[in-house]
């Protein structure tokens, strides 16, 4: 008996919410059916808040309280900042 598995990928059709997948399954012998309920959550970071720069004789500090949240309000960790700088105010930030 040969296991074949198949995939999807929903990501391209879905956005966050609460679903029902039916999964229809046949084979020459018989057809069956099961309804999975299943939920996409946005995990995008909340922005940053609180954000203050100090500045010294020699430095610059940027600091802001860690983001613990994602839009969602589900727990994300976020393991690195990315921190764009212009002369420019509102210039477009580079795309990821």
């Amino acid at each position: 008996m040969e296991i074949v598995s198949n995939t999807y990928n929903l990501d391209t059709v879905l956005t966050s919410g609460v679903y029902n997948l039916q999964l229809v399954m046949t084979s020459p012998l018989m057809d069956s059916s099961s309804v999975f309920q299943f939920e996409i959550i946005d995990e995008t970071p909340l922005s940053p808040q609180n954000v203050i720069l100090e500045s010294t004789p020699d430095n610059h500090v940027l600091r802001w309280d860690a983001v613990t949240l994602s839009v969602s309000n589900t727990p994300v960790t976020v393991s690195n900042y990315k921190i764009y700088a212009s002369e420019e105010p509102y210039e477009p930030i580079p795309s990821m």
